[in-house]
């Protein structure tokens, strides 16, 4: 979990004006399918550090039907879409008092950013407006950092107004197969550091941002913990046993199959090998082998 601007090591570090206090924005938390947040969030609190979480939606499921660890997060999430609407337009007019400029210029960005789709401006326009209360937050908090996931449209739109640096991890795929539509460029070059879960994940995000911003790009894997959750051991291979029922055979033409003709093996790809070592060796000026 290690990142350009968060160093995550035993000892949480000092910024330049204090202690790192960091936040997580997340689509919606707790939640089933996001149980690798929880546990790096607190795995970040036993670390030592402080970390707040907005969730933009209430989990997923009744308070009832949460886990004991999920309660304990649910309390002290703070939810955008919960907050109501006085806090709501409390939050965009001290935000607007306190930085009109900022506020202005972050909704034309997020009108820009859709270009001539319309659908997308009224889009990123709620998006601005859920960015204004997730920020105002974290500005009452003295947040230093952001760290989002699966919000990255929102975090985006909060930079432009708050003086936040923000980082994301970016899983996949649906970014990947829209990268203009879901402004990869614009994330990439704004955030502090993009965490992808893969290699082709990293692969893509550098397909869709200027290599100026490459070295921001980094892979950090989800994986399981096999000290919570033990692999069972591999089972042994069964031992073939003989078998009494008599083998088949297969039809005859005259029992009213057509005769199939008899499958020719596969080609094998050493031309294609030999092809591409030979291209290969001779760009590189080295003799093929024979």
């Amino acid at each position: 979990m290690d990142g350009p601007g968060v160093v995550l090591s035993a000892t949480p570090r000092a910024g330049p004006s204090g202690p790192i206090r960091l936040a997580y924005l997340v689509s919606q938390y707790p939640a089933v399918n996001h149980t690798h947040i929880l546990r790096e969030i607190r795995g970040l609190r036993e670390l030592g550090f402080e970390v707040h979480v907005a969730s933009i939606r209430p989990p997923d499921r009744p308070k009832e039907q949460l886990t004991a660890v999920e309660k304990e997060e649910a309390r002290s999430t703070f939810t955008v879409l919960r907050a109501g609407p006085i806090a709501i337009l409390g939050a965009h007019l001290a935000t607007f008092l306190r930085r009109p400029l900022k506020y202005l210029s972050g909704m034309a960005y997020a009108i820009r950013l859709a270009g001539a789709n319309l659908r997308a401006a009224i889009s990123n326009l709620f998006y601005f407006a859920e960015a204004i209360v997730a920020g105002r937050h974290f500005e009452r908090l003295a947040v230093t950092h952001v760290h989002t996931h699966f919000s990255s449209t929102v975090a985006l739109l909060l930079a432009r107004v708050f003086p936040i640096p923000w980082s994301a991890t970016i899983h996949g795929s649906a970014e990947f197969e829209d990268a203009a539509g879901f402004y990869l460029r614009e994330k990439v070059a704004s955030a502090q550091f993009v965490r992808a879960i893969s290699d082709y994940g990293a692969s893509q995000l550098m397909r869709a941002s200027d290599p100026e911003h490459w070295p921001k790009i980094e892979v950090v894997r989800l994986g399981v913990d096999t000290a919570i959750f033990t692999p069972r051991p591999a089972p042994a291979p069964e031992q073939s046993q003989p078998s009494d029922a008599a083998p088949t055979r297969p039809p005859r033409p005259s029992e009213g199959r057509p005769a199939r003709p008899e499958a020719k093996p596969k080609e094998s790809k050493t031309t294609l090998y030999d092809n591409l070592e030979q291209e290969m060796a001779s760009l590189l000026g080295r003799p093929t082998k024979t």
